[in-house]
C-alpha cells in the first residue's frame, strides 16, 4: 500500500495517513515508515529547490539590453509561502523502497527596468505571482538490522528532480547535454529517470571547462511568442550552479547563448562554464523561462527547470 506524508516546511506541520502499526506483506510498518521518512527529511536532495533569490540584489538580470531602450533589466523569484512538499513512500521489497518528492512553491516573480525614453530615464518594477511544482523519485534500501530503525535506511540513488510552472508550461526542456574533458558526454531526456548515485554522480576538477547544451520546446502559438530585439530565442534559459544549502548566497547564475534551431524548430541552447566552486557537493538548476514571462507584465509565470547534483575534486 502507498503511504502519503505531507508536511509544510517553515511551520513545522506534519501529517501521515494511513498508518497501521498491523501490516502486511505489501507496506512498511509505522516505525519502518516513519525511519525512511526521516532518513528523507534529513537529505539535501528533499529540501533544495533553487525556487528563492530571497532578495534583489540577487537577480538575474542585463545591463545594455538587446532592446535599444532598456538600460537595466533584473528579475528573480522571491518565495512568499511556505514550502510544500508531499512523499509517497512505496514498499518494493522488504529492504528497498521508493520514494516520490513532490514539491510546490508559491511567491512573486519580480521584473524591474530601466528604460531611456526621450532622454528620460523610465523605472518600471512590476511582479506576478509563481507556482512552481518540483518532482524527484529517491530510490532506498535496509542495508543492516539494528535496534534503532532509521540507521537501518540509507538512500540508494537519486533521480534529477523536473519542476514546472503551473497551472501552464509552455516551455519545455526536451533535452540536456553535459560535456567536458576526458569524459563521454551525458545525454538526458527524462531527468524522472536519470539517477545519480555515487558512481555516476558528474564529477568536475576545479577550473575543468564544462559544455551544457539545452534543448527547448515552445509550446505557444507563433503569435504569441515574445522575442527581444532581432534575436529569435523565446525563452531565456539560466544555469544556477554551485548553489548549496549551506551557503545559499554564494552561487553562480550565468546565462546560455542562443544557438538558432534544430531540425523540428526546437531551441537550441548552449554554455560553457570554468568549474570555479570549492570542493565539495553542489547542486546546479537549469532555468528556463517563457520570455512572456519576464517582458509581458500581464502575461501568466512560465518556466521548466531541471535539478541535478554535481561533486566538484581537486583538479
Amino acid at each position: 500500500m502507498k503511504h502519503l506524508l505531507i508536511f509544510l516546511l517553515g511551520l513545522g506541520l506534519f501529517s501521515l495517513t494511513s498508518c497501521k502499526e498491523e501490516t502486511t506483506g505489501n507496506e512498511f510498518s509505522a516505525e519502518q515508515e516513519a525511519a525512511i521518512q526521516s532518513v528523507l527529511e534529513d537529505s539535501s536532495d528533499i529540501s533544495f529547490d533553487a525556487m528563492n533569490d530571497e532578495s534583489e540584489n540577487n537577480f538575474s538580470g542585463t545591463s545594455g539590453s538587446s532592446i535599444q531602450e532598456v538600460i537595466d533589466l533584473r528579475f528573480g523569484r522571491i518565495r512568499n509561502k511556505p514550502v510544500e512538499r508531499s512523499i509517497e513512500i512505496v514498499k518494493e521489497s522488504d529492504s528497498t523502497a521508493t520514494a516520490y518528492v513532490h514539491t510546490r512553491v508559491e511567491g512573486k516573480f519580480v521584473v524591474a527596468k530601466t528604460e531611456l525614453l526621450a532622454d528620460t530615464l523610465k523605472f518600471e518594477r512590476y511582479s506576478k505571482d509563481f507556482a512552481h511544482e518540483i518532482d524527484r523519485v529517491i530510490h532506498l534500501i535496509r542495508f543492516q538490522d539494528l535496534e534503532d530503525e532509521k540507521k537501518n535506511w540509507k538512500i540508494d540513488e537519486v533521480s534529477l528532480a523536473a519542476g514546472q510552472s503551473v497551472p501552464e508550461n509552455n516551455a519545455v526542456i526536451l533535452q540536456v547535454k553535459v560535456t567536458s574533458p576526458d569524459q563521454d558526454p551525458v545525454i538526458i531526456t527524462d531527468p524522472l529517470a536519470y539517477f545519480q548515485e555515487g558512481a555516476n554522480v558528474f564529477t568536475f576538477p576545479q577550473w575543468e571547462e564544462v559544455t551544457v547544451e539545452v534543448t527547448v520546446k515552445n509550446n505557444l502559438p507563433e503569435n504569441e511568442r515574445y522575442y527581444v530585439g532581432d534575436s529569435t530565442a523565446s525563452e531565456t534559459v539560466l544555469l544556477h550552479h554551485g548553489r548549496t544549502p549551506r551557503s545559499f548566497n554564494k552561487f553562480y547564475r550565468t546565462r546560455f547563448a542562443f544557438k538558432g534551431q534544430d531540425a523540428n524548430g526546437n531551441n537550441l541552447y548552449e554554455g560553457t562554464w570554468t568549474i570555479k566552486e570549492v570542493r565539495g557537493m553542489h547542486n546546479a538548476v537549469i532555468d528556463v523561462i517563457e520570455n512572456n514571462t519576464i517582458y509581458n507584465k500581464d502575461a501568466a509565470y512560465d518556466s521548466n527547470t531541471w535539478q541535478a547534483a554535481y561533486q566538484v575534486v581537486k583538479f
